[in-house]
């Protein structure tokens, strides 16, 4: 039996586990209005935080490429330095696995080429003291 694709409705993975495999199949609910909610107050704090720490600005969620429609979880202005979040580390989310992966992999390639400096963390790392440092660090490399 071939791999299922990452995202497939929930008929085409019935139809595409009819034949006894046994799997997991994630279905993508709505998001309620206070999880909304509590994610913006999360960005907010990371960003307050983040400029805090750096004294630089930050943009969330910044579109960097002209034709791609990809973002910067965080992007410093002033030294050209992207922070990306990358989540479900443990639970093999859409970061770990192949194709999400590769594509990861086609967007920093891309931003690296195009002049950006990208600094990858986990949702744990991002305000630690150590990834703070490093992102100090990439701000007077750019000076």
């Amino acid at each position: 039996m071939p791999k299922p694709p990452d995202t497939m409705s929930v008929t085409e993975a019935r139809a595409y586990f009819a034949n006894g495999c046994k799997a997991t199949v994630k279905v993508k609910r709505k998001k309620s209005a206070i999880e909304k909610q509590l994610e913006e107050a999360l960005q907010r704090h990371r960003i307050h935080q983040l400029e805090k720490a750096t004294g630089q600005q930050v943009i969330a969620e910044l579109e960097f490429h002209p034709e791609r429609k990809w973002r910067f979880d965080f992007f410093l202005p002033a030294a050209g330095v992207a922070i990306e979040v990358e989540g479900g580390v443990w639970t093999e989310g859409r970061h770990t696995r192949g194709k999400g992966y590769i594509g990861d992999m086609e967007k920093y390639n891309t931003a690296q080429a195009m002049g950006f400096r990208v600094l990858r963390f986990t949702p744990d790392q991002l305000l630690s003291p150590k990834a703070i440092s490093i992102i100090k660090q990439a701000i007077q490399a750019t000076i």
